[in-house]
């Protein structure tokens, strides 16, 4: 941004020289007070157009400072609260070590990239102005600027592709190498035990290689793209000087022409030179708000019923289907009614599909990745609390997580085991209640840590 600080000056430069050269072809500023004149009042517009840049600048990077802070901070929050609305369907495509990269890269290239896009349309605007001010100083001319310069459209266009193709193939690396990552951080014990760090490592290491590649590709592009990009305005001289001594014997080459033409062609230096950014920074923005907005339009819970709130009757099934997903049918042609006030028990061995028929009431729409209702009749009165079989636990003794950090009474812990059913339980562990459970260790009652 430092480069908008000197963006109105050179368009005055060529006013100014255009004006102060005659005197010095002609030998007309003889008049040493005529000459100190001209210096004060291009000093003076200088000056003027010094101070009005830089408020100017102060002004455009606080706003825009501000802007992009601000769009950080609610793509933040949208991705927050939409990862806790996820369906167990799209958590199986966004894992959390993907959800994370979201945040800590994706949205802040986004943010990055706010400053660019005004460069983007800044710079158009200054080759338009620059064009303009090298026909009203040579002519006809300018044409060749205008070939050479609709030539590095397609080129950057082709360039900025590239770019975009690498940038989302390194995002897809990264996002496996992290996940790959935290799945082995996690089961470091395992590792540990059958010593595999070294082939563990050497596949991190292989995905990191993978992703390093890409991005020096892509930065090499970037780096051809700056170089070529920057070798517009010397191009641009050389054809137009040559058209404009070639096409005519009337069109001489005068310092007054050349040096206010070498002025405007140097204006073409600075918005050529930000392109290759712009084009950088606008490309990785193109691929992070994709991959934000494909997470932002993944499938939710659904919480939504058929109520009837005026009967008696609070979960009623007809002769209903239901499935996983996609998948086929799991359940067929249940019929359950349950009365207002009236308490139930769901028994059965495992994997009889108790867990299935309580997703089945709960209730999900087909895209959600939830128990899907695919035919029949379900209808529920009033509104639901469902309390999950998923437990948190600490990463602590059996005993610690019972107490949860309140004085041992022996007395009220064993009713507590006695009226959680723990006390065979607890005597199958390796060290009775004394055993460390948690994240990444055995839980009690085969319940598994979260």
């Amino acid at each position: 941004m430092a480069g908008e600080k000197q963006r109105k000056i050179p368009a005055r430069r060529p006013r100014i020289a255009k004006g102060r050269k005659p005197l010095d072809d002609e030998q007309e500023a003889d008049d040493p007070q005529l000459k100190m004149s001209a210096r004060t009042v291009d000093r003076t517009v200088a000056l003027k157009d010094v101070k009005r840049t830089k408020v100017v600048s102060r002004i455009h990077n606080y706003l825009v400072a501000r802007d992009a802070s601000t769009g950080l901070s609610l793509l933040i929050n949208s991705i927050s609260k939409k990862s806790l609305r996820l369906s167990s369907w799209s958590r199986t495509e966004w894992p959390t070590a993907r959800v994370i990269n979201l945040v800590t890269v994706d949205a802040e290239a986004l943010a990055a990239s706010a400053p660019f896009f005004h460069h983007a349309w800044a710079a158009v605007l200054e080759v338009i102005i620059a064009l303009s001010l090298i026909y009203f100083t040579i002519g006809p001319p300018v044409l060749a600027a205008v070939a050479i310069m609709a030539s590095y459209i397609p080129f950057n266009y082709c360039c900025s592709s590239i770019i975009r193709s690498y940038q989302a193939k390194q995002m897809q690396m990264k996002d496996s190498r992290v996940k790959f990552t935290k799945e082995v951080v996690h089961g470091m014990s395992v590792v540990k035990m059958y010593a595999w760090e070294e082939a563990f490592e050497k596949e991190i290491r292989r995905q990191r290689k993978e992703e390093v590649k890409l991005l020096k590709n892509a930065t090499l592009v970037t780096r051809i793209l700056q170089s070529i990009n920057s070798a517009a305005p010397f191009l641009v001289a050389i054809a137009c000087f040559t058209w404009f001594v070639l096409s005519s014997s009337n069109n001489i080459l005068t310092p007054s022409v050349a040096f206010v033409a070498l002025t405007v062609f140097n204006q073409l230096r600075r918005p050529m030179a930000l392109v290759a950014p712009a084009v950088q920074f606008i490309s990785k923005a193109i691929v992070c708000s994709k991959r934000i907005e494909e997470f932002l339009k993944a499938d939710e819970l659904h919480t939504k019923h058929d109520r009837e709130d005026d009967q008696p009757i609070s979960i009623k099934l007809e002769n209903s289907f239901f499935s996983w997903g996609k998948e086929k049918e799991h359940l067929k042609d249940i019929t359950l009614q349950v009365k207002e006030g009236e308490v139930h028990a769901i028994v059965g061995p495992v994997g009889s599909g108790k867990s299935s028929l309580l997703s089945a009431i709960l209730g999900s729409d087909y895209s959600s990745g939830e128990m899907t209702h695919l035919d029949g009749t379900r209808k529920i009165g009033g509104t639901i609390a469902y309390v999950p079989q998923s437990a948190w636990i600490l990463n602590h003794t059996v005993r610690g997580n019972i107490l949860y950090g309140m004085d041992y009474e022996r007395n009220k812990y064993d009713k507590v085991l006695r009226a959680c059913e723990l006390k065979k339980d607890i005597f199958t562990l390796p060290r009775c209640d004394a055993t460390i459970v948690g994240e990444n260790v055995r839980s009690a009652n085969g319940i598994p840590p979260m």
